[in-house]
């Protein structure tokens, strides 16, 4: 599973000339990663994880393929193959860096710099796992109580804001796109009114 992870995205920059492939195999790279990510939460899927090669495998992904991160800065949505495969690999990472050793060995990269690149895409998921990451990055050590399900749960609170933010400023919209409508249906039925009598 580790070795996929860098053949493909080598594979997609060097060998693909077609677009549709690159899609193709980008989402399967993104589905991946997402299962991986729902992994780490079990602690035998995390011990499996912690014994693999993944951890060297998403930094090399993340670090050595410049076109995989401007093409995730500028699309918008996880469903995107290039903008799941880095936000599932920036939460894996998160997920595992409460390990003293994985996060020994992210401290040692410039994982920081990529994360801090991160933070202005377009992507709510890319922005909160980066600046997540940030956060634990730039921490002297690590506190192994912090348990990821906390992570979760903020990162479900975050969701729930952008959700609240977002129905209050369509309501807003619609509700003047009523008002709208309802005055200019006023108005016409009184021109017509005007014209019969």
């Amino acid at each position: 599973m580790t070795q996929i992870i860098y053949f493909l995205c080598e594979d997609v920059e060097t060998d693909s000339n077609e677009d549709n492939n690159k899609g193709v195999i980008m989402n399967a790279l993104s589905r991946q990663l997402e299962l991986l990510y729902h992994l780490s939460f079990v602690s035998s899927g995390k011990q499996h994880l912690l014994r693999s090669f993944i951890v060297q495998q998403l930094l090399i992904t993340l670090q050595a393929n410049e076109w995989l991160i401007s093409s995730a800065l500028a699309n918008k949505h996880l469903f995107n193959g290039d903008v799941g495969v880095v936000g599932y690999s920036l939460m894996l990472l998160y997920n595992l860096a409460y390990e003293k050793q994985i996060f020994t060995m992210l401290k040692q990269t410039v994982l920081a710099d990529v994360c801090l690149a991160l933070h202005d895409a377009k992507d709510v998921t890319i922005q909160f796992a980066s600046t997540t990451l940030s956060k634990i990055l730039h921490e002297e050590k690590i506190d192994e109580n912090n348990n990821p399900v906390k992570l979760k749960a903020a990162y479900v609170e975050f969701l729930d804001n952008i959700i609240i933010k977002s129905n209050q400023e369509t309501k807003s919209g619609v509700r003047r796109y009523v008002e709208g409508m309802i005055k200019m249906f006023l108005e016409t039925h009184a021109y017509f009114w005007k014209k019969i009598s």
